[in-house]
């Protein structure tokens, strides 16, 4: 497969006499102070940040250095004082060119970037020292343009995603290329499009962390990435990244949902409920036995309402215990289990087990059939106060589900305390 050559930048080309001083500068900034950034020299760069060391600078991008003169690209007014210190700091004229705050912004951020790690710091405006304003898909792209490698460039985009509070990120095969897609607050973005020759190597790279068989693309895998992540100046914390891998007609579509494993919950007062609405569920969680059904499309927040509940009633005086598939998050004083299907360990086997187990308050990840909607519903007539989710489009709609699913309408009614519907 070919490679397309890293463009020769201007400095260069104005070095080896291909083109005059005012081309260069057209080259590396058009007539709206967009800067090429692709076309600007490291070594400028590093002359001009050498020189300047230790120096406080306003913010500049050095553009070229040709006779003994620096050109440098700023969205702001430089002051003559500044300007003199520049000069007198690198021994050259300074000439200083408007470019766009834009600019400025997509130069410094790939300049510092650290694409060796995970990040989920918000990019800073270097110029107001605000949170960075700009498109998320500029962001994303902007990591992407320095990565070197195709590891660097999966640490780019789960930094990017982790970044904007993305729970999950969607790398699709096109006929143009890969598309990068973040689900954020339950709805899919897309992000940007990576070019055709990259993007078989990009899944490739991601199925190498995951551990998953590279030689098999014809069947969907699925496997686990343990990674550490940086959060603000403290220490690294760990993440969890689950990855599906589902064979399509234009290669591998790849899935990574993003799983903090520091504990991420707060308190049920944080989790966006109404006052009247908070009022009426803590009353539920205050209830002995019964069940309480959560519904709501992929991405809308069940997981992170369960777990938080959990939390609030998981007390010394209770034992707590959840089949789940998978387990999310691992919660103190909670007994956490695994659906695994290959060893009969089904949603209503473990049900059933953790029956025999003394719960007072059960979590069934999902009721899916007759046998795990039945054992649930007599469990909540019988002393336990269980939790649950169904996949419906809103509250009203549950009821007819869990009847469709098979139990006794009159049980229904005598277990339910309520449904939670998500969006």
């Amino acid at each position: 497969m070919q490679t397309v050559p890293w463009p020769v930048s201007a400095w260069k080309q104005l070095k080896q006499g291909k083109i005059s001083c005012e081309e260069a500068l057209s080259l590396v900034r058009d007539d709206e102070g967009i800067l090429k950034l692709d076309l600007l020299d490291e070594e400028v760069c590093s002359r001009f940040f050498q020189y300047c060391q230790g120096q406080k600078l306003p913010p500049v991008v050095p553009l070229l250095l040709w006779q003994s003169c620096f050109y440098l690209g700023s969205p702001v007014d430089v002051s003559p004082e500044a300007l003199e210190t520049i000069s007198d700091r690198t021994l050259t004229t300074v000439k200083v060119l408007p470019i766009s705050a834009k600019s400025y912004r997509a130069w410094y951020h790939t300049r510092t970037a650290d694409l060796s790690r995970i990040t989920s710091i918000r990019l800073l405006d270097p110029i107001t020292g605000q949170q960075s304003t700009d498109d998320i898909g500029e962001t994303t792209e902007l990591f992407l343009s320095k990565a070197e490698g195709q590891i660097e460039r999966i640490k780019a985009i789960i930094s990017s995603a982790l970044q904007h509070q993305a729970s999950d990120i969607h790398l699709e095969p096109t006929l143009e290329g890969l598309r990068v897609r973040y689900r954020i607050d339950g709805v899919l973005r897309d992000i940007t499009l990576l070019p055709g020759e990259i993007s078989r190597r990009v899944v490739v790279a991601l199925k190498v962390m995951a551990n998953m068989d590279i030689a098999d693309s014809r069947r969907p895998q699925d496997g686990r990435i343990g990674e550490k992540y940086q959060v603000d100046n403290e220490a690294d914390q760990s993440m969890d990244m689950r990855v599906s891998t589902l064979p399509c007609v234009c290669g591998e579509k790849a899935v990574v949902r993003l799983l903090p494993r520091e504990n991420p919950f707060t308190t049920i007062d944080k989790l966006g409920f109404s006052p009247k609405a908070l009022k009426i569920y803590k009353t539920w969680l205050e209830q002995p036995q019964g069940i309480i059904v959560f519904t709501g499309p992929t991405g809308s927040g069940k997981t992170s309402t369960l777990y938080t509940s959990l939390q609030a009633i998981a007390t010394e005086h209770v034992n707590v215990v959840t089949v789940e598939d998978p387990v999310e998050y691992v919660l103190p004083r909670i007994t956490q289990t695994q659906v695994n299907e290959a060893a009969g360990m089904s949603f209503a086997a473990g049900l059933r087990s953790i029956l025999r187990q003394d719960p007072d308050i059960i979590m069934v990840g999902e009721v899916r059939d007759h046998e795990t909607a039945e054992t649930a519903i007599r469990a909540a007539l019988t002393g336990h106060l269980v939790f649950t989710t169904l996949h419906t489009n809103d509250a009203a709609g549950a009821i007819p589900r869990i009847k469709d699913i098979g139990p006794d309408p009159g049980l229904i009614s005598d277990a339910l305390l309520g449904v939670v519907a998500q969006r």
